[in-house]
């Protein structure tokens, strides 16, 4: 059986950026770990460990090749044969989403990655002028965890286990740097992935996240469900951005766009409008499309 985690674009050319690099290195971390649980029968810590640290080395291979080449490239797991390599052919290769069926292995698998992307980061921050770099960490997983949505894991202690990376990850980060978070729901499979009945967790965690990263949060951004009543915005009078500047996303299904502020407005006074997640995600001829929802957007706020 065969997994593959995808650096860079094959339609396009050029290499990716090193910020959507760093974006796609947190989801890649969370992919890997859903993956490596299958190495794991038998196999000790300090050999999971010793695994996660290759697979980190491995997927900073692919990275220097998708850049290098401006071409697609993949990390191809064997997990039978417990190997991976580098490669540009994905035409074999499948990746289902998966996750963890034994909960333990995630404190096994998780300090090698995190460990990893730090290093990532602090590479990234070296080679860029700070005052022309911002880092997002994306928090797909991390939010349907918060509200126990993820199979086979309780959630009961949820938020600590997913805030526990960002103090390692973000104090790292120099203050000229901006930094900011996106609490997904998810877009694999279509948006949303994951449709909470409020936003009662998302503002649990977003506090809980920006508590803990050790230094200013620039910005955090909420997606906003189409078709959702006050009930879903109430938590939000319990957010404690301090100082972050809260993004809510709101930009889409635009009949609904002014209902959606207003009822947000009530226990949220001030915030910025945004998609319900980036423009990476948006099919080319889509785009256009989502260009102008913005523009009406602002034109509605004047």
């Amino acid at each position: 059986m065969h997994r593959r985690v995808t650096a860079g674009t094959a339609s396009r050319t050029r290499g990716v950026s090193l910020l959507e690099l760093l974006v796609v290195l947190a989801i890649i971390a969370l992919i890997a770990g859903l993956v490596l649980p299958t190495f794991g029968g038998g196999v000790s810590s300090s050999e999971l460990r010793s695994s996660a640290r290759q697979l980190a080395a491995g997927l900073r291979a692919a990275r220097s090749e998708a850049v290098s080449q401006r071409r697609e490239t993949f990390l191809v797991l064997d997990l039978e044969g417990r190997r991976f390599k580098v490669d540009r052919d994905p035409k074999e290769y499948t990746l289902p989403p998966r996750i963890f069926p034994d909960q333990a292995d995630i404190a096994k698998i998780r300090p090698g990655f995190t460990e990893a992307l730090a290093a990532e980061a602090a590479m990234i921050v070296s080679k860029i002028p700070n005052d022309d770099l911002a880092i997002q960490w994306d928090c797909s997983t991390e939010v349907q965890d918060a509200y126990g949505a993820v199979q086979g894991f309780s959630s009961d202690g949820a938020i600590e286990r997913n805030v526990a990376q960002f103090r390692k990850l973000s104090p790292g980060i120099p203050e000229a740097v901006q930094l900011g978070y996106h609490f997904c729901f998810g877009t694999l499979g279509g948006w949303p992935r994951f449709a909470p009945a409020d936003l009662s967790k998302t503002v649990e965690l977003a506090n809980a996240t920006v508590e803990a990263s050790g230094r200013r949060v620039d910005w955090i951004h909420i997606p906003v469900l189409p078709d959702v009543g006050e009930s879903f915005f109430a938590p939000l009078k319990n957010l404690r951005p301090r100082g972050a500047r809260v993004y809510l996303g709101v930009v889409h299904h635009m009949d609904g766009f002014k209902d959606r502020v207003a009822m947000a407005r009530k226990f949220l006074p001030d915030f910025g409008v945004a998609g319900y997640c980036g423009f990476g995600r948006v099919p080319p001829a889509e785009l256009p499309g989502v260009l102008k929802e913005h523009q009406q957007a602002i034109a509605s706020a004047r």
